[in-house]
């Protein structure tokens, strides 16, 4: 199989999936008991948090975690802060501008009333990236929630109030939200929403250690893992572009890579739907993606290429490629060979 599906769910590290098998054998108590076995592991996930945080962040932010990207949004937007006040939200994943409209009042444009300013680092389909400093204006008192799941242990973090991470994102389990607490308010508030409320359970303690382990793994290799992921990025690029469509076109790539994350490629096919190429490709035993995971078997066309100003018919032909460390010149090669195929039988 070829697997370039990782923006959707990174395929686990041998070493990610050997430590979490010894850590769920050794710690598998529930660390809201009241005996020692319990109190060690509380021990063990505290200083696993100070560790990520150290890995991605500074010393100013907390961690809660959660058990995947999608549930840290609402939890995020039911701040009582933020409740009730208006978010400006650019081009952010379909998860958090749910759980804007569910807890929110989304606003059009950044203005003195707006509470919180929310951007995808880089954005998940097409895998564009933000300057996130561009999207609050100076001297704007609003905070920064920066969703960097799909660059965390990949890129360098931007600075901001609040960032997302997410285990599966780097084969790894759990998620959690990196935030800034000056007064120990959210903290409080998160506390309450878990213990008392019951709006989210208790994260599983292997779980907690094997994501800061794999997240320390990815960090440690990042500029390795990059230079990989540019490789097969460019040479997919050249490749692709090169193959014939319908009617004399070529496939298009969405973004210049200089404008993109290496991990995800993301390209416009005239003529071809992406859906009806994902699976004519599935039958090759090859996963790839026509947009973000979430809207997978939506009839409309893609967001993502709507709010970038593509016409609707183009927004029906995208396809989105994403690698993941594991990934090879040599599938890559394969897999130009396997869409040549597709493009002359379409």
């Amino acid at each position: 199989m070829i697997y370039f599906d990782a923006a959707a769910a990174a395929p686990p590290d041998p070493a990610v999936l050997d430590f979490y098998r010894e850590t769920a054998a050794r710690w598998y108590g529930n660390q809201e008991s009241s005996h020692a076995f319990a109190r060690t592991i509380r021990q063990k996930t505290d200083e696993a948090a100070r560790q990520f945080v150290r890995l991605l962040a500074d010393d100013s932010f907390e961690v809660l975690w959660a058990d995947s990207g999608t549930a840290l949004f609402p939890l995020l937007t039911s701040l009582p802060e933020l409740r009730g006040q208006s978010c400006f939200c650019d081009l952010v994943h379909p998860a958090l501008q749910a759980a804007v409209r569910l807890n929110m009042r989304p606003a059009a444009a950044p203005d003195p009333a707006v509470r919180l300013i929310a951007g995808s680092h880089v954005e998940s389909e097409t895998g564009r990236l933000t300057d996130m400093t561009r999207l609050r204006p100076e001297g704007m008192p609003a905070l920064l929630l920066a969703d960097t799941i799909q660059s965390a242990g990949k890129l360098p973090l931007p600075a901001a109030d609040f960032l997302t991470v997410s285990g599966h994102k780097l084969g790894a389990p759990s998620a959690a939200l990196l935030y800034r607490d000056p007064d120990g308010k959210r903290r409080a508030f998160f506390d309450q929403q878990r213990h008392r409320d019951y709006r989210f359970g208790r994260p599983d303690p292997a779980a907690i250690l094997t994501l800061v382990f794999a997240v320390e793994r990815a960090c440690s290799r990042m500029e390795e893992n990059r230079r990989q992921a540019v490789r097969i990025n460019d040479f997919l690029r050249r490749e692709l572009t090169a193959i014939p469509l319908r009617g004399g076109k070529y496939p298009v790539p969405t973004l210049p890579p200089e404008a993109a994350s290496p991990y995800i490629l993301h390209l416009l096919l005239p003529g071809m739907q992406g859906g009806v190429v994902v699976r004519m490709l599935s039958e090759l035993d090859i996963c790839v993606a026509s947009g973000s995971v979430c809207q997978a078997e939506t009839d409309q066309p893609s967001p993502a290429l709507l709010t970038l100003g593509y016409p609707r018919n183009e927004a029906y032909s995208g396809l989105r490629l994403s690698f993941s460390p594991a990934n090879t010149l040599e599938e890559a090669a394969a897999f130009a060979a396997a869409f040549r195929q597709i493009a002359a039988a379409y």
